[in-house]
């Protein structure tokens, strides 16, 4: 018994002196290897929206918590969309509100809260314009109305014709009111405040 194992001990060491070696013919610098959790590249710079651009088509949840998008206002007509406006400033929105859906002109608001707080405030406003949550600020980063120095929500305002195409803007600051002359302006209609002529006597 003890002859077998030394037999098959020493036939075991013999193929193992006899297996061929395996070499390496070129050495792997790590360094080369690419990491498969790395970034391979930057991300592109955002894109600045512009007079004369395409407006992001914007999704957000609307009032019976269905998604809404932009393009729903603009089936209606013109958009005024105005960033972060103060309670005074809506309330000037509000007043302007029917002479802005004469001019076929659609007011709505981007707020940074939620939903709720959104239907809350248009109820003790009594607002009857649209208001648009956005608590994460993803509609304000896509229309690049995000303060750099502070990561907030910046005043801003956009008129978008039926093509969704920039009109006109302004960033850092917010009309306190005259926002139907603003919005026929941009969209070269007759101002609602210009006088109609009168009739001539004969």
């Amino acid at each position: 018994m003890r002859l077998t194992s030394l037999l098959l001990a020493a036939a075991g060491l013999m193929l193992i002196t006899a297996a061929p070696a395996v070499r390496v013919s070129h050495p792997v610098d790590p360094t080369q290897v690419p990491g498969s959790l790395e970034p391979t590249g930057t991300e592109p710079p955002a894109t600045m929206v512009t007079a004369g651009d395409p407006a992001p088509d914007v999704v957000w949840e609307g009032p019976d918590s269905r998604r809404q998008r932009l393009r729903d206002l603009r089936a209606q007509g013109c958009v005024l969309l105005v960033f972060d406006p103060d309670e005074a400033q809506m309330k000037a929105l509000e007043g302007d509100r029917q002479r802005l859906l004469d001019l076929n002109v659609i007011p709505a608001a981007v707020l940074d809260r939620g939903p709720a707080t959104v239907r809350t405030l248009a109820r003790r406003l009594a607002l009857g314009f649209t208001l648009i949550p956005d608590p994460q600020l993803a509609i304000a980063s896509q229309f690049n109305a995000i303060d750099p120095a502070t990561s907030r929500i910046e005043p801003a305002w956009f008129v978008l014709d039926r093509a969704g195409k920039v009109r006109a803007l302004g960033r850092g600051s917010v009309p306190a009111g005259g926002y139907a002359r603003l919005a026929a302006a941009a969209l070269a209609l007759p101002s609602p405040d210009a006088a109609l002529p009168g009739s001539a006597k004969r």
